[in-house]
């Protein structure tokens, strides 16, 4: 395992953070010192403060652009523009075969104004959306007004998606949510109507689906039908 230039730490104490790598697992110890060179300060504070199973799937990540995703976590997390909490979805995020976005991409959700602590799924815009302005599209767990709360409570029920052949929890909801970003089409939504893009599929079953997502990525709601 590479040396920890203690140098370019100033008053960060060395002998904990060195301490920290040996409890990683070993197949994580190399990105863990990389990181250190790479970031200094911001990467000994998110090895230090955070836990070995937090840490993992994102020091095991061994994709072209782990090394740099791991740089931008920890400067992320020493500027706080992310918390533990958003450390520890975003592993689960990277593990998750359901969630398809390159690791680095899912970290443009908080570019974006999203939370990673309550993201639930992510997916990657098939070129450029018009009306929106990131290139991930990702579901919040949300609140009565927006995200997956909002559409569970106002559309899933035995009148609307529930109506639908083989759908019948949660999950199933998700999933054609999520299908409908990877495989429907898009239109702008004017700015006069709050601006961002209606996402339309037709499911096999014949059944419409719209989801709305926000300017910025955000799936602000879905429901069954074409966009009016």
């Amino acid at each position: 395992m590479a040396g920890i230039d203690g140098d370019e730490l100033d008053d960060v104490d060395v002998d904990v953070v060195r301490d920290s790598i040996r409890g990683i697992d070993r197949n994580g110890q190399d990105a863990a010192t990389d990181l250190i060179d790479d970031s200094g300060a911001d990467g000994v504070g998110l090895i230090d403060e955070t836990d070995e199973s937090t840490l993992r799937p994102i020091l095991d990540s061994d994709g072209a652009g782990a090394r740099g995703m791991r740089q931008r976590v920890a400067d992320k997390y020493g500027d706080g523009s992310i918390d533990s909490n958003d450390v520890e979805n975003f592993g689960e995020l990277i593990e998750d075969s359901s969630v398809e976005a390159e690791p680095d991409t899912l970290l443009d959700v908080t570019e974006s104004g999203g939370d990673l602590s309550s993201a639930r799924r992510a997916a990657e815009a098939d070129g450029d959306v018009a009306g929106v302005e990131s290139d991930t599209i990702w579901l919040e767990e949300g609140d009565s007004a927006s995200g997956f709360e909002h559409i569970l409570d106002r559309h899933a029920n035995s009148d609307e998606f529930y109506d639908f052949s083989g759908v019948d929890n949660p999950d199933d909801v998700e999933e054609i949510v999520m299908n409908t970003i990877r495989k429907g089409d898009s239109q702008r939504i004017p700015d006069s109507e709050g601006g961002g893009a209606a996402f339309e599929y037709t499911l096999s079953s014949g059944d419409d689906v719209t989801v709305v997502v926000g300017d910025n990525g955000y799936i602000v709601t879905a429901r069954p039908g074409e966009y009016t």
